[in-house]
């Protein structure tokens, strides 16, 4: 999508007018697609409009002059930056279009940044889910997907797609569940099915997402102070997962952490994971938690508790 951004910008540069039929021709996608991206161009500060009636077309205003004497040598760099960036993350070829910037922009032009969003070892689902995802999102087009949470497994969603978002380590996906009826983040790597439906819904607003789920989060009611021991064998993992770990005389780590009562059969999981690496130091209720599942796990193995 940025190199056709990019490429209705040029092409109105050295066109003084242009129809939506002729964009659409130009660049194989639909008159729709094209005055979405209008709308996006308009959006970001770029002074183009349309112009009706049978002498009608797409115009960029005439005061309107990309002039490279009029960018510093750090605008030039952070302009290749944020272009190389927004390739790197939409996972498109640059193309021609990144030749021409790459041209314009000179030796500011840095390839510096590399992103592949496999999990280690996968060959390519959350790759392909991610450019799906991307898809219905600039597109507006429901998507039907197979989820597994912490309550339930497996269940089919309806979702309105509207962001991919970055945090903790993975990726997630913003849009609104048809099913539940409300905003909701699905985790990339709990969808074990997708596919686009036909239906487009309407555009809407949601905002930074992440910051209004942090604030929702640390405001909550219902946070359970866990204070946790960590062996120093695991120290590389918890460095990961843990924010503010203390290193103790012996080398092992301590760390207090915030969790929401619905979250509790996950963090439960995430503990036992660690194995006799780890321990519970408070609250009593969540040793008992781990003791107990400790147990169960043993009598599946026929162990008996010595």
């Amino acid at each position: 999508m940025v190199d056709r951004l990019f490429r209705i910008v040029y092409i109105l540069i050295e066109k003084s007018k242009i129809t939506a039929k002729e964009l659409a021709q130009l660049l194989e996608v639909s008159e729709r697609t094209i005055y979405r991206d209008i709308d996006k161009i308009s959006m970001a500060g770029i002074p183009i409009f349309t112009e009706q009636g049978r002498e009608g077309g797409i115009c960029i205003s005439p005061e309107y002059v990309l002039n490279k004497a009029l960018l510093t040598d750090d605008d030039k760099l952070q302009l290749g930056a944020a272009f190389h960036a927004l390739h790197e993350l939409s996972g498109s070829d640059k193309g021609k279009d990144g030749s021409r910037l790459q041209s314009f922009l000179g030796n500011a032009y840095h390839d510096w940044l590399e992103v592949d969003f496999r999990i280690w070892g996968e060959v390519t689902r959350s790759e392909n889910y991610f450019e799906l995802l991307k898809k219905a999102i600039l597109d507006y087009q429901y998507v039907e997907l197979e989820y597994s949470s912490s309550k339930e497994a497996y269940v089919k969603r309806k979702i309105k797609p509207f962001k991919l978002c970055f945090k903790n380590q993975a990726w997630y996906l913003y849009g609104y569940c048809c099913l539940r009826e409300e905003f909701r983040f699905f985790k990339l790597n709990r969808i074990s099915k997708l596919k686009l439906e036909d239906e487009h819904f309407e555009f809407e607003s949601v905002g930074k997402v992440l910051e209004n789920q942090q604030d929702s989060y640390q405001k909550s009611q219902e946070l359970i102070e866990v204070v946790l021991k960590i062996e120093e064998q695991m120290a590389f993992r918890a460095y990961d997962e843990f924010a503010e770990l203390i290193k103790t005389k012996d080398d092992n780590l301590t760390c207090q952490v915030q969790i929401r009562n619905e979250d509790l059969t996950w963090f439960l999981s995430c503990i036992l994971s660690y194995g006799s690496c780890i321990e519970v130091l408070k609250p009593e209720f969540l040793r008992e938690q781990v003791a107990k599942s400790i147990a169960d796990m043993a009598r599946v193995y026929g162990v008996k508790p010595s």
